[in-house]
């Protein structure tokens, strides 16, 4: 509420005071979660920004928009950098016309859940108004160099998202391609954005200056108030971006598809936004968004050590949750809250007094839930887990997610369909990245690190061949750890996944990054022509090719058009040893030598495995065998197949077991695979094909 002792000039005043030194501490509490040479980076970061220098990372070219509004430097950064940079003279700039209004910091850093994985959000705010095409496209790629170089000299992972004032003021964030939410989230954005901000440089969002109980009409009057400089603030340290009152039940649908397919990224984080959009859509929201909590705070005089925009937004899940939900799934909320933030506790520190402040918060969390030890040091060695337990804690938290959806989904069916703010488009692009997903369909290799937190690597892998129990249909298991021999007593916990054939399972193993190159691996089989150096060289081959699909980063283009194959790999098993008819022209020949014919040679394959991934995001695995397998298997996925992606480098690899370490190479195989897929294709294809008819690598 406003003060009416106070005039609206002296509560703008105010307001901006208690802003200024929220932001300062939270700056310093960023700053102070990293080693020397980060905090320095961090420091200098807007003035890299703010010049255009050639022998500073960034530079692209002599006309490359620059500059930051109102950006001053003190001396701090003046010694940081000389130290980062000690052979750059940086002089005074003559007249500059800054394009960025403000340089903010977005997410969970300087929070309770800020992690070794955070990574810095940076959005960059510009009038594109005043910038040429070329100008916009220059100023993206000096934002991907100074990316570039961050990660490269310090390991650091940032993102700069350039967005115009006016369409941020309009609630407008782009059309729903690859990381941009369109329609989908509109002013939910704008709340997270003012809720989780530090303003890093520029000008600051005038809505941290008016007071929380603001409608559009008043916040509209206040600004004007001050652009007409009747305030002692002048309207040129301020941006106008827009105001946040309350959110239209009919932008939480839209909000929930998208927050449903980041789960499949980051299920922990998600399962507490997507509880706060349930929470969001069943109450009022007018000055009741967790914005206004924060702001509310702020602007109250709490001790700045109080106000966390991330435990605000747990604390708030939480008691939504007490209200409303199981014992069980407020249990499976502060697991992923707890797993999710980067404050962690020991079973020796729980009775430990005078800790720093995030850890005290974390502990009397602790305390509250009536946690033991020995939970907190299991959560604590959750990266060691098996593999199926942390599938098993990502279905609980999925079960609560799909729940918080179906409440919103329902919801959405009691409003006016005018209502709501997702467009046709965007729903219907969203709805086909979750089909691709969820959809099941026959030989398609499921993606179960999708509900993982974090990594999934196994130390060690054994692909075990039993027979059935009636033994004419042989079963293959993918199996944590070692197995010393084909006939060791197998643990039931210690199978991941069971499929009929061992292609099947390596795809399983590399889609869902079960194994890297430092990873054991064991074979335990018997009369197969797949050997311990042949599992090796394909589950590398598929690691590398077959990297996990980001759902939410697909593009439009791929969602909009007929699902196609972008990528082959087959597995060709001829059987061991192999015919003198295949490996004819490898060795010298007389001229009058017969060469058997492509044809000829296909009738020698025993299996053929054809693991494919599509523009969807979808992989699949299907076997083969027969003398004609080759032949069905062509026809059966040239439909999706299409010239674009046969002129791809990487769209066709080809693996022939030869019972020799060093890898197969049949050229005339694969120039037989691509004619048949396209029998027009030029010569040049994407893989050169070369005169011998089979080589060694």
């Amino acid at each position: 509420m406003e003060n009416p002792a106070f005039s609206d000039s002296e509560i703008l005043f105010r307001n901006r005071l208690k802003f200024v030194e929220y932001n300062r501490f939270k700056l310093e509490r960023i700053l102070s979660s990293f080693a020397e040479p980060t905090r320095r980076v961090l420091s200098i970061l807007p003035r890299l920004i703010h010049v255009n220098h050639n022998k500073l990372p960034g530079y692209v070219a002599p006309n490359t928009p620059s500059g930051i509004h109102r950006l001053k430097l003190n001396q701090e950064t003046k010694r940081c950098l000389e130290r980062v940079f000690p052979h750059v003279a940086l002089h005074r700039m003559g007249t500059l016309a800054p394009v960025i209004h403000s340089m903010i910091l977005i997410g969970s850093m300087g929070t309770i859940g800020q992690n070794e994985h955070s990574d810095l959000d940076f959005t960059l705010l510009v009038d594109r108004q005043s910038l040429s095409p070329e100008g916009l496209q220059l100023l993206k790629t000096k934002m991907e160099r100074i990316e570039d170089w961050a990660w490269k000299e310090y390991g650091l992972e940032m993102h700069f998202f350039i967005n115009d004032v006016e369409e941020v003021r309009k609630n407008i964030f782009g059309e729903s391609d690859r990381e941009s939410t369109g329609s989908a989230q509109a002013k939910l954005l704008k709340e997270e954005m003012y809720r989780t901000m530090t303003l890093f440089a520029g000008k600051a969002p005038f809505w941290w200056m008016v007071p929380v109980d603001t409608d559009d009409k008043r916040y509209r009057e206040l600004y004007h108030l001050v652009a007409s400089g009747r305030t002692a603030l002048q309207a040129e340290d301020f941006v106008d971006i827009g105001n946040v009152d309350e959110i239209s039940p009919g932008e939480f649908f839209g909000g929930s598809i998208w927050t449903l397919i980041k789960s499949f990224h980051a299920p922990f984080k998600t399962l507490m936004k997507m509880a706060l959009l349930e929470e969001y859509i069943l109450r009022p929201s007018r000055f009741n968004l967790l914005c206004h909590d924060i702001k509310r705070h702020v602007q109250a005089g709490v001790a700045h050590d109080d106000i966390d925009p991330y435990l605000a937004l747990f604390d708030r899940v939480q008691k939504y949750f007490s209200e409303k939900k199981s014992g069980e799934e407020i249990d499976a909320l502060r697991i992923a809250f707890y797993l999710k933030s980067g404050t962690r506790i020991t079973s020796r520190e729980m009775e430990t007094i005078g800790k720093p402040p995030r850890e005290a918060r974390m502990l009397k969390l602790i305390h509250a839930w009536n946690w033991r030890g020995d939970t907190i040091d299991r959560l604590n060695r959750y990266p060691e887990w098996p593999m199926m337990e942390k599938v098993k804690l990502g279905n609980r938290v999925h079960k609560i997610l799909m729940a918080c959806y179906k409440v919103i989904s329902e919801k959405k069916q009691e409003l006016d369909p005018g209502r709501n703010s997702i467009s046709q488009r965007d729903t219907h692009l969203l709805g086909r990245k979750l089909f691709s997903f969820y959809r099941k369909a026959p030989y398609k290799v499921e993606n179960i690190l999708a509900h993982v937190e974090g990594k999934a690597l196994e130390e060690q892998l054994t692909f075990l061949h039993l027979p059935g129990k009636d033994k004419e249909n042989p079963a293959w298991h993918l199996i944590r750890g070692p197995v010393v021999d084909i006939n060791h007593p197998v643990v039931p916990e210690a199978v991941i996944r069971r499929a009929a054939t061992l292609a099947f399972l390596i795809a399983f193993a590399a889609w869902n990054e079960l194994f890297e190159n430092k990873t054991r691996v064991f074979l335990r089989s018997q009369g197969f022509s797949i050997k311990d150096h042949d599992l090796r060289t394909i589950l590398e081959d598929l690691a590398g090719r077959f990297a996990r699909v980001d759902i939410a980063s697909i593009s439009n283009q791929d969602l909009e058009s007929p699902q196609r194959i972008t990528q082959l790999y087959l597995i060709v098993d001829f059987g061991l040893p192999l015919s003198r008819d295949l490996l004819a022209g490898m060795e010298p020949s007389s001229a009058t030598d017969a060469q058997p014919s492509a044809q000829e040679r296909l009738t020698h394959i025993k299996t053929l495995s054809a693991i494919h991934l599509t523009s969807w995001g979808e992989l699949f695995c299907k076997s083969y065998t027969g003398r004609d397998c080759m032949s069905r298997m062509l026809t059966s996925i040239k439909p999706e197949v299409n010239a674009q992606s046969l002129m791809e480098e990487e769209f066709l690899k080809v693996y022939i077991p030869s019972g020799e370490p060093a890898n197969l190479k049949m050229p005339w195989l694969e120039e037989h695979i691509l004619r048949t897929l396209a029998p027009n294709l030029p010569k040049a294809t994407g893989k050169k094909a070369t005169d011998g008819m089979g080589s060694r690598t």
